[in-house]
């Protein structure tokens, strides 16, 4: 990563991760997760894609993370009956849930990351240039830091 020319940190695995489901639409992306129960899942995110979006709300910064995709069973960690994989291959809510919230996690590291080290990747600051223009003077330098982020991941079973 670089700001202003100059080296400033390199993205680990998660945050490159999350920072390719927000940029691009992907066609098949797989995402270790555990439930509550402490069973490990990998699931296979497909129809997936995401994006930012930048609002000005009395005076204050807020970005909008997105990101949405369908889901199956890739592999699992737990012995499963036969006859429940055969006709129900439907994601349980607790998949869901710890998928949506591995998602979530990695998007939260990639905006920190960029924050501690004011490098806009996600092309925060020109979202603001283009259609706040009247703020970005005042948030220009440390808009990373002082705008408040909302996460919207919606990910659902394939079938």
């Amino acid at each position: 990563m670089f700001r202003g020319g100059k080296f400033v940190g390199i993205l680990n695995e998660s945050q490159s991760f999350a920072l390719n489901l927000i940029k691009n639409d992907i066609r098949l992306a797989v995402v270790p997760c555990d439930t509550e129960e402490g069973v490990h899942y990998t699931i296979g995110l497909k129809q997936a894609g995401g994006g930012v979006k930048l609002k000005v709300k009395d005076g204050v910064p807020e970005l909008y993370v997105s990101f949405k995709a369908k889901a199956q069973i890739q592999g699992a960690k737990k012995v499963m009956l036969p006859e429940s994989v055969k006709y129900d291959d439907s994601l349980k809510p607790e998949v869901l849930k710890a998928v949506n919230d591995e998602v979530t996690s990695r998007m939260q590291q990639l905006i920190s990351f960029c924050a501690e080290n004011n490098c806009d990747v996600l092309g925060v600051k020109q979202l603001l240039h283009k259609f706040h223009y009247k703020y970005f003077e005042a948030f220009e330098k440390d808009l990373l830091t002082r705008m408040n982020v909302n996460y919207k991941v919606d990910i659902k079973s394939l079938n």
